[in-house]
């Protein structure tokens, strides 16, 4: 018997399932009762309420509706993990002889110029037409039971095509003009004729009817199917047979949101509640249409309207929570009505009677049922939710609210999600919201399992530095090798300074490249000299060499400790070196066991590897959970793992390459979790995730006009229910479907609902809402008054409307009114605010350190180098004494494929070249070094790059060397020169000063430098300038330029000399005194553009540095002049 109950309130199905489960039954007392619900989240709060009404739930049976009825058709087809069985048999149907014969499989293979590809193509299409297939065996049974079994005759088909008698006749005449019908109809055939696929033994058991009525004999003599969201035609029949068994008792539930007949075509003359609800209910209106043609001979169609839809029941929240039900009626309706004027209740009322006239006509500017929420940004809607929940925790007309009654939707939580993290997560102690995020893909609430899928990609491409970083950045390996963020930045430098390219060694180059290890000319191939092995060879012997050693051993050129390089010495960091040398010994393992598995690999054996790299990676700081799922999606690949009764046995061992088995098991873990259930904290998901559950608070955001919702049906390009001559009148619409998911919503919210969606930053021309919203909108807007309608309609919505500032500092924020009942709860910010105010917003920003310096970190001699590289830059200098690390963007983001010639970079080489030469190093010698560098550009072009400067640079090395030798050499140690009292420092002081005597007869020595850029040419007279205020003796400057030239400047006077030095003294002491006294603010950025370099200047403040730098340095300039 079946027994049918429709209402519009989920509470009341649920009271009614509840109390005809403890009612007095005939079933067998140890048989279970099974309970089919539309979702797992469904089942769990049954359960619950069960538990709680009963005080226990026992022996009953949980079933989701597809799982359900994947036990009668899904064996060997399935849907998510279970379909693997059915994508392998796909994967070796569809192989390169079967898609040579369709011209269409083979054009859309032809651009697939690799294995690879051709191989993840095929994968993706067995793994796509497995989907498309799946949905026939449910909407298109008689397709498939003509196509697999042809000269059979099946009683289910009978009943389907009874039921689509004029369908069917127009299907075939459409089947002869597709491409598409050729090669899948074929391809049925051959999974007809696979004895070894179970799917063909359910099918055939599903298209017998004697088959299908033992089938059911197995099925509880008490099964209830509540809330279904959907019900496929191919389920009917199965439902049929067991109302008509006398054995059974069949209970379906079901939501109706409106008591009147609603079921007709869009019509300007209905109602528009009815017209509302056929456009915005059509899943809903197929599912009730499905039962009443169907499900039983009561329901017999007359003029096109059911005979089944009982008179209504009205209750109220009051009598629901007194009401007890016992009922032997076939069919009965109970709804739920609350009449309090609330315009959320008006609207469901107005549903439910479909009667617009019980919407009001004007908006109560008390009633805060209903709000629509314009924002600049995602981020800014996120910020208000933040701000409405606390709102709502405080309102007093929501008592007793908790936060397990808050249900917070949008389209797209994928891309929500972060955002979400960032906020609600990130909030101080006492402002924390008890939240969860539901209904993300598994991998990106396993941290490991995306981990691991990384991880596999990077042994089967060549893994270059990017994606290696991108691999240490996620959570799990972070935590697994006890990696900061300084960490990883740390890492990235070495390896590019250490010439980290592309590939892990040679053997997983020439495996995903085809570069072999050695070229023709027994030479090795260039692209090995940049793989991590090597890299690590050159950070290793830096790291036992001592930093003196510039020497390259064999082909290794090692990087140096205490080499510039914009890297802190691996000596320093020993810890976290040797962390990246075990990083690359689990690489090489991982890495040989991969080239072990071959070209292809059993499907046991790639689950094998993957288990190795879990265990070898990620075992000691995985959850348990995480591990759980993970081993269970490797097993869910191999077919053999799937069912126990398994009839494939050994012609499922399959072997497929390693990169499609590692698409198939992202596919699995990409699945939603297997356990959902209610969060008893606010809950952040999908529309479509919690749909049919009641809350008292509803908030959908993201609801923008190109959010792709409700958005389009999608159909794959073959999939023949695509054709719009082959669709039939209850095939599923993913756009009606998510229309429906927002109504639900809308019905569903029990105090309070909210809709939010993104305007954009430009507000003269702000987007759209999405269409369900403004349809919503419209509807609410039914009863007004026709005139002046346009203008009543546009006042009433704006009335329910509020548009966030831009920023969350606007002072709008903290400030309510009637529609915007809430206020930010940022108090830290309104007190900052509230200051700013207070001085008209002109206040000047305070800098970030003030002065003065500690004396005792300066000490009380000025060395001369001390005072040139303040000179050099002043904010750097700065930084330094105070313990400041500031960014340093000169490091190199990847290795060069050409060696850098800019001035700069040339003036540090030289000066290098210079000192190599002065330690007994020669040309040869350079030029081999360089050909070992990869900061020199690519391996065959290094030497030819530098090999002219470096010449040119010996050249004038020779050329000083020459000169020098016909003078005298003076040594001092050190020179000293007290400075007079009233200044910080007591003495100016000089050491292992080197100076020469030209001429015997003159008592002028000379300072000899080489002038490798123009600022070295400056700071070597300024160095000239300070020893004439140390020496009695006149001291001239010698320099030595890279073309040759040799350059004499003439000692400066005494007076001049300690001008210049009193000057950049003074300068000195006075931001030594007041920090942000003196700090050069600006410098020329890549595009020669000033830039503010220094975190000491900030805000206003940067205007008055820089005034006052270019002061400064006009007025050094006039002196410098004079000593030319």
């Amino acid at each position: 018997m079946l027994h049918t109950v429709y209402s519009n309130s989920y509470e009341i199905l649920r009271t009614y399932l509840i109390h005809t489960l403890g009612a007095e039954t005939t079933h067998e007392p140890f048989d279970p009762i099974r309970v089919v619900s539309g979702s797992r989240i469904i089942n769990n709060e049954l359960m619950l309420s069960i538990a709680k009404e009963q005080n226990i739930c026992a022996g009953i049976d949980f079933w989701t509706m597809e799982n359900w009825f994947h036990n009668y058709v899904g064996f060997g087809l399935g849907v998510g993990g279970q379909s693997q069985e059915f994508i392998w048999l796909l994967w070796q149907l569809l192989d390169d002889q079967f898609i040579q014969t369709y011209p269409r499989l083979k054009h859309f293979f032809q651009k697939r110029s690799t294995h690879t590809d051709r191989d993840l193509l095929r994968y993706d299409l067995a793994k796509n037409v497995a989907r498309v297939f799946y949905k026939y065996a449910n909407y298109r049974f008689d397709w498939i039971i003509d196509w697999m079994f042809p000269k059979e005759q099946s009683k289910t088909v009978d009943v389907l095509k009874k039921h689509y008698r004029n369908q069917i006749d127009k299907d075939k005449l459409f089947f002869e003009k597709s491409e598409d019908f050729i090669w899948q109809k074929a391809l049925w055939e051959k999974l007809g004729q696979a004895d070894d696929w179970i799917g063909s033994h359910t099918l055939n058991m599903f298209a017998d009817w004697h088959s299908l009525v033992n089938k059911i004999k197995l099925e509880p003599s008490e099964l209830h199917f509540f809330v279904p969201t959907s019900v496929s035609p191919l389920m009917l029949p199965v439902i049929k047979l067991l109302s008509e068994d006398p054995k059974h008792h069949v209970y379906v539930y079901i939501l109706n949101p409106c008591q009147n007949y609603w079921f007709g075509s869009l019509d300007s003359a209905q109602s528009k509640g009815a017209n509302y609800l056929r456009k915005n209910a059509a899943s809903t209106r197929a599912l009730i249409n499905r039962f009443s043609h169907f499900a039983s001979d009561e329901g017999a169609v007359e003029q096109g309207k059911p005979k089944f839809l009982p008179p209504t029941n009205l209750l109220t929240i009051e009598s629901l929570q007194k009401l007890k039900l016992t009922t032997d009626s076939t069919v009965e309706r109970l709804d739920l009505v609350q009449d309090d004027g609330q315009l959320l209740h008006d609207f469901q009322r107005a549903i439910l009677l479909d009667d617009e006239s019980v919407l009001p006509n004007e908006v109560d500017t008390n009633d805060r049922s209903i709000r629509f929420i314009r924002s600049p940004t995602l981020t800014r809607e996120v910020e208000n939710i933040v701000n409405v929940i606390h709102a709502l925790f405080n309102d007093s007309s929501l008592p007793n609210l908790t936060p397990d009654d808050i249900l917070i939707v949008t389209p797209d939580i994928e891309s929500a999600a972060p955002i979400i993290e960032a906020t609600v997560g990130t909030l101080p102690e006492h402002q924390k919201i008890d939240y969860k995020i539901v209904g993300r893909n598994a991998i990106d609430e396993n941290m490991t399992g995306r981990a691991l899928i990384e991880l596999g990609r990077l042994f089967m491409t060549p893994m270059d530095l990017s994606q290696l970083e991108s691999w240490l950045e996620l959570p799990i390996v972070t935590q697994n090798f006890n990696l900061s963020l300084e960490d990883l930045n740390l890492i990235r430098d070495w390896l590019v300074t250490a010439g980290f390219r592309q590939g892990i060694n040679a053997a997983h180059l020439q495996d995903t490249r085809g570069i072999p290890p050695v070229i023709g000319n027994g030479q090795e191939h260039e692209a090995l000299d940049g793989t991590l092995e090597r890299a690590l060879e050159r950070l290793s012997w830096g790291f036992v060499l001592d930093e003196d050693v510039h020497e390259s051993f064999d082909d290794i050129l090692p990087v140096n400790r205490g080499s510039k390089t914009g890297i802190l010495d691996v000596t320093n960091e020993s810890r976290l070196f040797k962390t990246l040398l075990i990083l690359e010994q689990k690489f090489q393992e991982a890495h040989r066991s991969y080239l072990a598995l071959g070209h292809k690999a059993s499907l046991t054996a790639l689950a094998a590897w993957g288990q190795h790299l879990i265990d070898l990676f990620f075992s000691s700081n995985s959850t348990n959970q995480d591990l759980i799922i993970l081993q269970g999606a490797l097993r869910a690949i191999d077919p053999k793992n799937l069912i126990q009764d398994q009839i494939l046995a050994e012609d499922c061992a399959i072997e497929i390459p390693a990169a499609v088995y590692w698409r198939a098991l992202e596919d699995v873990l990409q699945e939603e979790p297997g356990y959902q259930s209610l969060t008893g904290a606010v809950t952040f998901t999908s529309l479509k995730h919690f749909r049919q559950l009641p809350f008292r608070v509803i908030l959908a955001f993201g609801l923008n006009e190109n959010c792709s919702f409700p958005g389009s049906q999608h159909f794959e390009e073959y999939d023949l229910m695509g054709i719009s001559e082959l669709k039939r009148q209850d095939d599923r619409d993913s756009r009606s479907d998510n229309r429906n998911a927002f109504l639900n919503l809308a019905l569903s919210a029990r105090d309070r609902f909210y809709c939010s969606w993104c305007i954009g930053t430009d507000q003269k021309n702000p987007a759209n809402p999405s269409s369900v919203v403004a349809e919503f909108q419209h509807f609410l807007t039914s009863n007004l008054a026709h005139k002046n309608r346009n203008e009543n309609k546009k006042a009433f919505i704006e009335a329910l409307t509020t548009t966030l500032p831009l920023s969350p500092a606007s002072i709008k924020n903290f400030q309510s009114n009637q529609t915007q009942y809430w206020k930010s709860i940022n108090t830290n910010l309104l007190d900052s605010l509230t200051v700013a105010q207070e001085h008209y917003f002109q206040a000047q920003e305070l800098p970030i350190v003030k002065g003065p310096l500690s004396v005792e970190i300066l000490g009380k001699e000025l060395d001369i180098e001390e005072l040139i590289r303040f000179y050099r830059n002043p904010p750097v200098w700065l930084e330094r004494q105070l313990g400041i690390r500031q960014y340093d963007d000169s490091a190199l983001d990847e290795v060069p494929l050409l060696g850098p010639k800019d001035a700069l970079n040339m003036s540090i080489l030289s000066r290098k070249w210079l000192t190599a030469f002065d330690n007994g190093k020669n040309v040869e010698i350079l030029l081999k070094e360089i050909d070992r560098n990869p900061l020199a550009g690519a391996i065959n072009t290094r030497t030819q790059t530098y090999h002219e400067a470096i010449m040119q640079t010996y050249q004038a090395w020779l050329a000083q060397r020459n000169d020098l030798a016909l003078g005298t050499c003076q040594h001092f140690e050190k020179l000293c020169q007290t400075i007079e009292k009233g200044h910080i420092y007591d003495a100016l002081v000089a050491k292992n000063i080197t100076l020469y005597n030209f001429n015997d007869n003159e008592d002028v020595l000379y300072l000899c430098e080489f002038e490798t850029s123009k600022s070295s040419q400056i700071r070597a007279k300024i160095r000239m300038a300070l020893l004439n205020v140390l020496l009695d003796k006149p001291i001239g400057l010698k320099l030595y330029s890279l073309s040759g030239e040799i350059s004499t400047i003439a000692p400066p006077s005494k007076a001049l000399a300690s001008k210049i030095f009193i000057f950049w003294l003074d300068v000195l002491e006075a931001t030594i005194q007041e920090i942000t006294y003196i700090a050069t603010p600006t410098r020329k950025g890549r595009n020669n553009e000033e830039e503010k370099s220094s975190i000491l200047w900030r805000g206003s403040d940067w205007q008055k540095g820089k005034t006052l730098a270019d002061s400064i340095t006009e007025q050094f300039n006039l002196i410098l002049k004079q000593l030319d």
